[in-house]
């Protein structure tokens, strides 16, 4: 799950300033780098301040979250659902120098990462998922500590009987972020492009 941001998208005059040699090729680069650092850093801030119309975690989501190791534990960052998937956000130039894409990366330089680009399509789409036998006893469990006289709702949860899915509400990253950005393209593009170019000319 990602977007791009591409010189064919500016307007024509940028467009052709783009395509100049020498100096505006480095200022092409330097100003789609810069692009990438600004939608970044919108995609990181959308999804730490929860959203846009995001609906509300569920209950026990909300109060809980699972640990890798098999318990459960206090969430924090309530606010928002994916508080923690925001500082994954990454934003790469292509080989051709044309375009930036912006997508979720463990590492800050490098591919994307499927584990949180399958997180982030999810939150994008929404997914309603079968519960299954296995998936039920998963659950179960699953434990807020050891306690001998452990207690349902509280140290251990289950799923009940008519629960046949489990369903991922949609809450949108990309689209509402590449619309609220995307006006200011072309200005921040003219802009860091000139800005690169001045750079250049005083050394």
């Amino acid at each position: 799950m990602q977007f791009q941001v591409n010189i064919k998208g500016l307007n024509e005059t940028l467009s052709k300033l783009a395509k100049l040699p020498a100096d505006a090729e480095h200022a092409r680069k330097s100003a789609l780098r810069g692009i990438g650092f600004e939608v970044r850093g919108e995609v990181k801030k959308f999804i730490q301040s929860g959203g846009e119309g995001w609906k509300p975690l569920s209950p026990l989501t909300k109060k809980f979250r699972q640990n890798k190791v098999g318990k459960w534990s206090r969430r924090t960052n309530k606010n928002s659902p994916f508080f923690n998937l925001g500082k994954f956000a990454r934003y790469s130039l292509d080989n051709s120098g044309n375009s930036v894409s912006i997508f979720m990366g463990k590492k800050k330089k490098g591919k994307a990462d499927n584990f949180l680009q399958n997180v982030a399509k999810r939150a994008e789409f929404g997914e309603r998922i079968a519960v299954t036998k296995k998936a039920r006893r998963h659950v179960a469990a699953t434990r807020n500590g050891r306690r001998k006289n452990a207690q349902l709702g509280k140290d251990y949860f289950a799923l009940k009987k008519t629960t046949t899915q489990i369903v991922f509400p949609k809450r949108p990253i990309f689209a509402p972020v590449f619309r609220r950005v995307a006006p200011k393209v072309p200005r921040w593009f003219r802009d860091k492009f000139v800005a690169s170019l001045k750079r250049r000319e005083k050394k």
